[in-house]
C-alpha cells in the first residue's frame, strides 16, 4: 500500500464502501439493500463497520521532540550501531544471559567510541513469560518456567547489565485475580534478590 492510503478487507468488512472525504479515508455501511439476498452472514456483520481513518498532516515533521532520541529495540549490528551513536538507549527482549550482556557491552562500546558517555544510556529489557507449575527445562526458562525459575532469570538478566528488566505475566494470567496472584508470589522471590 502506498502512503495515505488505507483498507479494510475480508468478510467482515463486506458491507462497507470506501468514501474519500479530504485528507482522510474512511468507510461508511453499504444499505442492506445492496447485500446479496440470502447472505447468512448478515446476521454476523456489525451493524455499523469499523471506521478507518488515515490523516496527513502536511509539513509536518515526525520527528523527536527537542533534546530526545528514539529508544528502538533490535540486534542487528546496524541497529546496535545507531543505537550507540544516537539513541536514547535500547528496549530489547529476553535472551539467553550471555547474549545480553553482549548486546548492551557492544552497545555502549559503540556509543563511547563515538565520544557519548555509555552510562547515560537507558537500556530496558522487555520479559514475555509463560509461567508453568512444572519445571522447565534450562533451556526454556528465557521463555517458561516456574515462579522459581522466572525469577532466577529475572534477577540474573538484571545483573547482566540492563537498567531495567520489565516482567509481563499477561501472557500466562487468564484473569484480572490471578495477575494479581502472579504478582504475589513473584514479590518475595525478587524483593531478596
Amino acid at each position: 500500500m502506498s502512503s495515505g492510503v488505507a483498507a479494510l478487507t475480508g468478510p467482515r468488512h463486506a458491507g462497507a464502501a470506501r468514501v474519500p472525504s479530504g485528507g482522510r479515508t474512511s468507510f461508511a455501511p453499504e444499505p442492506p439493500s445492496h447485500r446479496a439476498a440470502g447472505d447468512r452472514h448478515a446476521q454476523d456483520r456489525p451493524s455499523s463497520p469499523p471506521v478507518l481513518r488515515r490523516f496527513r498532516a502536511e509539513g509536518t515533521p515526525h520527528l523527536p521532540g527537542p533534546g530526545r532520541h528514539p529508544v528502538p529495540g533490535g540486534f542487528a549490528p546496524a541497529i546496535l550501531e545507531r543505537i550507540g551513536r544516537r539513541a536514547d538507549g535500547w528496549a530489547g527482549a529476553a535472551m539467553p544471559l550471555p547474549r545480553l550482556a553482549h548486546v548492551i557491552g557492544r552497545i555502549r562500546q559503540i556509543a563511547e567510541a563515538n565520544g557519548r558517555d555509555p552510562e547515560t544510556l537507558r537500556t530496558v529489557v522487555r520479559v514475555n513469560r509463560t509461567v508453568t507449575s512444572d519445571a522447565a527445562p534450562g533451556d526454556a526458562v528465557p521463555h517458561r518456567g516456574t515462579v522459581a525459575q522466572v525469577a532466577d532469570y529475572l534477577l540474573a538478566a538484571h545483573a547482566a547489565g540492563p537498567d531495567e528488566v520489565l516482567v509481563d505475566l499477561q501472557l500466562t494470567a487468564r484473569n484480572a485475580e490471578e495477575l494479581t496472584d502472579l504478582a504475589h508470589r513473584f514479590h518475595d522471590p525478587l524483593s531478596e534478590g
